[in-house]
């Protein structure tokens, strides 16, 4: 399974987490980071250099 890195953003869009994650494809890492969340605006998942989505805060 690839590793996914997770890179929480604040108000600013600076870095101020990341977190690895394993998942089979770039939908379950997406769904994985949704779920990972609770105070962050936006997290963005990426794998190696490339850059899968974006996930919206939860509420």
């Amino acid at each position: 399974m690839p590793d996914y890195s997770v890179f929480l953003l604040n108000e600013e869009g600076r870095i101020y987490r990341s977190m690895q994650l394993e998942a089979g494809d770039d939908t379950a890492a997406l769904k994985q980071a949704q779920n990972m969340i609770a105070d962050s605006q936006v997290a963005e998942v990426w794998l190696l250099g490339r850059m899968v989505g974006t996930v919206p805060v939860r509420t």
